[in-house]
């Protein structure tokens, strides 16, 4: 199965400035994308927030829409005002799927969620296993960006970046492309050299105050201090109270927490004082 995830860059940001300017964004953003992945043969699996995932029937399809997309929003943000832009990630990834009542798990799934996650801004990212399906074709613009460590991901994967077309490749050198993932956190891993270290992760989301509403306050501490003391014990990684607070009240389910949060374990607890 060939899928994608896309996210737009800094929503949550948008969303605490200013919330309805956020969903009108989200709503233009919807109404570019949702059309070119069903008219390139995709098919929306679900929207988890300011994602979109969807399916394809196979990786030159993906491509395209991914290519699509990326064309399509760089023209509308070149005449709009900088704080109506919209900026997304894209990752592609083909492997094995798990289907149950119209929605896709398993491995694949949140590897190819992470793929999303070092997308260049405004850029694709895809797997070898995608790039493996198209790599002999001249049409298509690829460079290496290197083997890449990611959250959850036991494995460093190697991720290619996919351009729209060959102007955008030769707008950017491999040197220019490693700087920029450089100067955003991205860390390409040396093979020769890399030793695989276990790491346990879990999302401590927000203590559910099922009482009274003056307990609210207790509710607010416990989790705060249950993330804190998270954070001392070694090779755990937990998301910070900020990102967690993000889901407080969220009607998203705890597989699509997991998957934004970047964690593999979700703990939640409700709060009743007699």
């Amino acid at each position: 199965s060939t899928i994608m995830f896309t996210d737009i860059v800094g929503y949550s940001a948008m969303t605490n400035k200013d919330q309805e300017h956020a969903l009108e964004l989200l709503s233009t953003h919807d109404s570019i994308i949702e059309p070119i992945i069903s008219q390139n043969g995709g098919k929306i699996i679900k929207k988890i927030g300011d994602s979109i995932f969807a399916e394809f029937l196979n990786p030159q399809d993906s491509i395209h829409t991914a290519q699509k997309i990326q064309s399509n929003l760089k023209k509308r943000n070149s005449v709009c005002s900088k704080q109506d832009h919209i900026q997304i990630r894209i990752g592609l990834h083909t492997g094995e799927v798990i289907r149950k009542d119209d929605d896709l798990f398993g491995h694949d799934v949140n590897l190819c969620s992470r793929i999303e996650s070092v997308s260049p801004k405004g850029g694709i990212a895809a797997s070898s296993q995608l790039i493996e399906f198209i790599k002999n074709q001249s049409n298509f613009y690829i460079r290496e960006m290197g083997y890449i460590k990611m959250k959850n991901i036991v494995n460093p994967q190697q991720i290619y970046k996919v351009y729209i077309n060959e102007d955008d490749y030769l707008s950017e050198s491999d040197k220019q492309l490693q700087t920029y993932l450089s100067d955003n956190g991205i860390e390409i891993l040396d093979m020769d050299t890399y030793t695989t270290r276990k790491i346990f992760s879990a999302a401590v989301l927000y203590v559910e105050n099922i009482g009274r509403d003056e307990d609210e306050s207790i509710a607010y501490g416990l989790t705060e201090n249950l993330i804190n003391d998270f954070a001392y014990i070694n090779n755990f990684r937990t998301p910070g109270f900020n990102e967690t607070l993000h889901y407080k009240n969220t009607e998203l389910g705890r597989d699509d927490i997991g998957r934004k949060l970047q964690v593999n374990n979700i703990l939640h607890g409700t709060l009743l004082r007699e």
